[in-house]
């Protein structure tokens, strides 16, 4: 279900809804660490401000929009510890602005299936900013599951792989992520240190998807 025709409008909303740090210390025990509403959490970081929940903004958006007491269905299959904890505290911070998220807890197999027709789902990445990025322009309606476009950032892309210098790839690569945190199609809760092997982590992004 879609939440309202203005998506941009419906991806600020929960921005701003999400409480990043109550999510971290409550459904992941607090490993790991807040995230900002951008992939690539590790380095080439763009200087922008963390972003926190600000309900009254929230309802602000709602206002301006004139579609109080929303209702929309969130997906999710809960394959990840703390998934199902992270819907439910959004849903409960949705309330107090008189949204109704829908929690519908999925086996991951149906889950998987329709991959690329939710709306609003989760999911999360643990690969390198370069090896996610082609999904993030791809045309394919499964690889780019939010149906996301935006012509400044698939320019930008082109040049990062255009490009070896170690340098000019991170400068444009916070200028990529700085897009993604001023209007991406996804909602970056916390990023968590997984286990690869005894020697090694790698840590990984839990998201809410918005299409």
């Amino acid at each position: 279900s879609t939440l309202f025709p203005y998506t941009t409008l419906f991806r600020s909303l929960f921005m701003l809804v999400l409480d990043r740090g109550l999510a971290l210390s409550n459904a992941f025990d607090g490993l790991g660490e807040v995230a900002n509403d951008h992939s690539g959490f590790d380095r080439c970081l763009p200087d922008v401000p963390q972003r926190n929940q600000d309900l009254a903004q929230a309802r602000k958006l709602l206002a301006d929009a004139g579609k109080p007491n929303l209702s929309i269905d969130l997906e999710t299959a809960a394959n990840k510890p703390g998934m199902l904890q992270l819907v439910q505290i959004l849903a409960e911070d949705a309330k107090k602005i008189g949204v109704t998220i829908k929690v519908h807890k999925m086996e991951l197999g149906p889950y998987l299936d329709k991959w690329g027709e939710w709306t609003f789902y989760t999911g999360y990445d643990t690969r390198p900013y370069l090896e996610g990025v082609p999904e993030m322009i791809s045309g394919d309606a499964v690889l780019n599951h939010q149906h996301w476009h935006d012509p400044e950032f698939e320019a930008l892309a082109e040049q990062l792989y255009a490009t070896a210098d170690v340098p000019r790839q991170c400068e444009i690569q916070k200028k990529m992520k700085r897009i993604e945190y001023e209007r991406g199609a996804t909602i970056l809760a916390a990023t968590n240190p997984t286990v690869r092997d005894r020697k090694s982590t790698r840590l990984n992004s839990s998201h809410l998807f918005i299409s």
